[in-house]
């Protein structure tokens, strides 16, 4: 048996693929309320201040009423189905490729634990990045979309 196929079937990388879909489906679901907000306040154009009366949204805890009141409480978590795939996503796809890069690089240097974390878990940011930013495009899009609404 070769080593990518005996570090593939090893328990660690599937509990790293387990519990980077865990943490974040967890995380998602409480963090995208904040989410739809910090994306409300990025689409719109006027300066969010209180004093500004051109601004639709002014602070948050007014954007909060404001999108509950208008659109129902729901649509706090609006594009959460997509952001729960990428944040599962990305999650599982950084911390298996961390393990895979680290179960694969040994180095002979006193500081070459920290260099292997270091460039594990580089690559394996930019892998997983590289992997779900189409994703994360879509849920920008599918929060920030106004009337009428299109289902993703």
């Amino acid at each position: 048996v070769d080593r990518w196929t005996l570090l593939m079937s090893s328990s660690r990388v599937s509990d790293s693929f387990l519990a980077g879909c865990v943490s974040g489906c967890v995380s998602r679901s409480v963090i995208e309320p904040l989410d739809v907000l910090k994306i409300r306040f990025q689409l719109q154009y006027e300066p969010v201040r209180k004093a500004s009366l051109s601004s639709k949204y002014r602070g948050s805890l007014q954007a909060l009423q404001l999108i509950s009141k208008e659109e129902g409480y729901r649509a706090l978590w609006k594009g959460m189905l997509v952001g729960q795939m990428l944040y599962a996503l990305y999650n599982s796809v950084q911390f298996s490729v961390y393990e895979i890069i680290k179960g694969n690089i040994s180095l002979g240097h006193p500081h070459g634990a920290h260099l292997v974390g270091f460039v594990s878990g580089s690559a394996a940011g930019g892998v997983a990045t590289a992997v779900c930013h189409p994703l994360d495009l879509m849920r920008t899009r599918f929060i920030g979309q106004g009337e009428p609404k299109v289902c993703m």
